[in-house]
């Protein structure tokens, strides 16, 4: 079973979800719903095999740039195996209530494919084995979870700790590079 449907399943679920047509509720949290039920089987199969196998990987060029070799390499042990499980029943238990919390909310089709561009970047995170995809999920969590806190942005209070935020990950980024 490869890594890389881990947080592409999720990715790919966020572009459909924001193709669906606004006025079709239902299909938004049906596919939300689908996409997350997915994850939490594959991520359960991937858990199951790296048990028996402790070490999955999975490595792809992207491009090189000046003699570095930049590429989507994901691994997964039995520790990141657990928090992988958990990011996946997390995101499910939120996907789920979400869809009584955001019934006849308008946006609500942003607001689903933001959270499974999250749940992806937090599985890239989770998969990550070098510094360029720890570096590139990290920055689709952040820009996801900027998106998610200023969700209403005609109130002033979210919109202000949306900007917060953005500059906290700002700063993370800063340290994460740092301590690279």
């Amino acid at each position: 079973m490869s890594l890389h449907w881990i947080p592409l399943i999720p990715g790919l679920g966020g572009l459909l979800v924001s193709l669906c047509p606004a006025d079709r509720e239902s299909w938004m949290h049906r596919l939300a719903s689908y996409c997350s039920a997915a994850l939490s089987l594959l991520v359960v199969a991937t858990f199951v095999q790296a048990w028996q196998h402790p070490i999955a990987d999975f490595k792809a060029p992207l491009f090189d740039w000046e003699g570095h070799h930049f590429g989507l390499t994901l691994h997964l042990d039995l520790a990141g195996g657990v928090f992988l499980f958990m990011t996946a029943l997390l995101g499910g238990l939120v996907v789920r209530f979400s869809r009584f919390y955001m019934h006849r909310e308008p946006g609500q089709r942003r607001f689903f494919s933001t959270l499974l561009f999250f749940l992806a970047g937090m599985c890239g995170v989770v998969l990550a084995h070098d510094l360029d995809t720890l570096f590139l999920a990290w920055e689709v969590v952040g820009i996801s979870s900027f998106l998610l806190i200023g969700f209403y942005r005609q109130r002033e209070g979210p919109v202000r700790n949306a900007l917060k935020v953005y500059c906290i990950y700002r700063l993370c980024d800063v340290g994460l590079l740092v301590g690279a």
